[in-house]
């Protein structure tokens, strides 16, 4: 997941940066949520540091991932 508009923002940037993004509004909150939790479902299986994952269901991480989906492409319409 890209983290707003922001193309500097990435996996690993710094705590400073994203709370910036977040104060200027590049960033919402449920973004920076959902390309965290990303980010964990993608690295946890090698590590393994969260040994149970119970905050948010499946179902309802997936719905939320189409959501954004769909309104990125409502987004795009509008702009096309």
């Amino acid at each position: 997941m890209t983290l707003g508009a922001n193309t500097s923002l990435g996996p690993f940037s710094t705590a400073q940066e994203l709370s910036l993004a977040l104060n200027r509004n590049e960033l919402s909150a449920e973004e920076l949520l959902m390309a965290t939790v990303e980010r964990i479902d993608a690295i946890n299986p090698t590590v393994n540091a969260i040994v149970r994952w119970t905050w948010m269901s499946p179902g309802k991480r997936q719905e939320r991932v189409i959501r954004g989906a769909l309104q990125t492409l409502s987004a795009d319409r509008l702009t096309a």
